[in-house]
Parts: structure tokens; sequence; C-alpha cells
């Protein structure tokens, strides 16, 4: 069963990449705009980016697992893995932190979402980089 959904990681990858960046782009732009719809345009994309990461994850562990740990790129894979680990907790915390933000007292939340955002933006493109690396040689 773990190496049927492997072969899916090459196409489930793509949607957290672009959601998370897009939520990233769409954030600063309301930042320096003060447009609401750039926000919540932000908080949806960041939403479903994490929950598309989770899918990603899961399928690269998936993957991994039919790989030689000791194999020509073993340690690529293992900081590969481990810089997905990360943006999936980063893109989580931002997702529930982008809902806290929309109370009243939500300032300290806002502060950290952005964070979580952009620390989850800057490991997807590391994450990125990574895997290209694996899939077309580093």
């Amino acid at each position: 069963m773990e190496l049927a959904i492997g072969p899916l990681h090459r196409v489930a990858v793509h949607f957290p990449i672009a959601l998370v960046l897009a939520a990233a782009v769409a954030e600063y732009l309301a930042m320096s705009r003060g447009e609401r719809a750039l926000r919540q345009a932000a908080r949806y994309c960041v939403t479903f980016g994490a929950a598309s990461a989770l899918v990603a994850a899961a399928t690269g562990y998936a993957l991994a697992a039919a790989l030689d740990p000791a194999g020509a790129h073993g340690e690529l894979v293992e900081r590969h893995r481990w810089t997905g680990v990360g943006l999936c907790a980063a893109s989580a915390l931002a997702a529930v932190l982008a809902r806290r933000c929309e109370r009243p007292d939500g300032g300290l939340a806002q502060l950290g979402y952005r964070l979580a955002l952009w620390t989850a933006a800057a490991l997807a493109a590391l994450a990125a980089w990574q895997g290209g690396g694996l899939a077309h040689g580093l």
C-alpha cells in the first residue's frame, strides 16, 4: 500500500507550494494596500495549502520508503523530508492563527500568523528546490 501512493508525490507537491507562496504574496499585498479581499485570499490559500501539504507529506513518506536510505541521495532525501515536515507545521500554524486573527482581540495572533506564513513560504521554496534536485539531479 505504501508504494501505491508514493508516485502521487510528484503531483501532490505542486498544490502546497503554489498555495502557500500565493498566500504569502497576497498577505504582503494586503499589508501594503490594506485590501480586505487580499487578506481573505491569503487566509484561504494558506488553509488549503496546509491541507494539501499533509497530502504531499504522506505521499512523500511513501515514496521515500521505497528508496535506499544509503543511496546516492540519502542525505538530500532526509533534508527534504524534514523541510516538508516543517512546511506542514508552519502552514498548519498559520492556518490556525489566520482564523484567530478575525477576532477583535487578534493583534498578537496577526503577528504570529504572518511569521508562520512567511516561514512556511520560505520552507515551501526550499522544499521545492530540494525536490527538484532529487527529481532532476542536483
